[in-house]
């Protein structure tokens, strides 16, 4: 005798509900990582590098007179920070996980090309332009693989604790 497939089993919810996880091709899990472990280095490098010229006698009165490096610093730390923090919402199945990165992708790549603009091209540092520019290429399949997800991250899908929840 088969057993039927009833509302009440716990395979016949599962089946139901599709975690958000699931929707992530490799790739975009791939970037994920590439993004949290980028992220976490250039935070803690913006971080060193920030403490380094605090730290340095000579250079703690120039960087509170010039608030242009102040800045920047402080921009370098929050979106490093903002970009780990939004990648790990992403990883964790948050459902405004692709909004909120989506809103980090924009306010990064506003922040480089004013950073290009400004500081790169002013300061002659072509190699640094280069790299920069290229990073901000790698932004687009990124963001093509979240746009094309989003509806159903936010709508149907669930996280992996939901659905722990919901049986």
């Amino acid at each position: 005798m088969q057993h039927e497939p009833s509302i009440f089993d716990k395979e016949f919810l599962q089946e139901a509900f599709v975690r958000r996880r699931r929707l992530m091709p490799l790739a975009l899990k791939i970037y994920v990582w590439f993004y949290i472990i980028v992220g976490a280095y250039t935070l803690l490098s913006a971080l060193a590098g920030v403490l380094r010229q605090y730290l340095d006698a000579g250079m703690r009165e120039y960087l509170f007179t010039n608030n242009a490096i102040l800045v920047f610093a402080f921009c370098s730390v929050l979106l490093a920070g903002l970009r780990v923090l939004s990648n790990i919402f992403i990883w964790v199945e948050k459902k405004t996980a692709i909004r909120f990165t989506l809103i980090v992708v924009v306010v990064q790549l506003v922040s480089t090309i004013v950073s290009m603009i400004y500081i790169r091209m002013l300061l002659g540092k072509f190699l640094t332009l280069k790299i920069e520019i290229a990073y901000a290429v790698l932004e687009i399949p990124y963001v093509l693989m979240l746009l094309k997800i989003k509806k159903a991250w936010e709508t149907t899908a669930v996280s992996g604790k939901e659905l722990n929840r919901q049986l």
